[in-house]
């Protein structure tokens, strides 16, 4: 294969067999983002009791559909303020940071106003912090 004297080869970088499909539901006006942008989930160590379904053990991680929920308080140093919940499955896992709340809150209200909620793929992980989850959102 190739060109002339040339060989080419094509790699393929597949994920493991248990994270390929995506786990969870969304509600049926869900709008999937792009995956763009890796997002950090904070607060996901009140939800560890949710999130051990996705991720049982260390070294384990699984893919996840994610959507936005309401706005809730931050707590914290943001005490107050609101803050984008995440959801798997209608249930929580945590919220966005308030920088990237912000940043998503314009586009938020639009899908809420037009009757949609967006949803995105996560990616739960275990470390020794516990079960992590990082979002792939649209870039703004």
């Amino acid at each position: 294969m190739g060109g002339g004297a040339r060989s080419y080869g094509v790699h393929l970088h597949l994920a493991d067999p248990q994270t390929i499909f995506p786990v969870g539901d969304v509600p049926p006006q869900a709008v999937i983002a792009v995956p763009d942008v890796s997002v950090a989930v904070t607060g996901e160590q009140r939800h560890q009791d949710v999130l051990v379904k996705y991720a049982p053990q260390s070294g384990s991680k699984s893919h996840v559909l994610c959507h936005d929920g309401h706005l809730r308080d931050c707590g914290g140093k943001y005490a107050g303020e609101t803050a984008v919940e995440v959801l798997v499955s209608g249930q929580r896992i945590g919220q966005l940071t308030r920088a990237q709340s912000v940043k998503y809150q314009a586009l938020l209200d639009g899908m809420l106003a037009a009757g949609e909620v967006l949803a995105c793929e996560g990616l739960v992980s275990v470390d020794a912090k516990g079960r992590q989850v990082s979002l792939r959102l649209t870039r703004i």
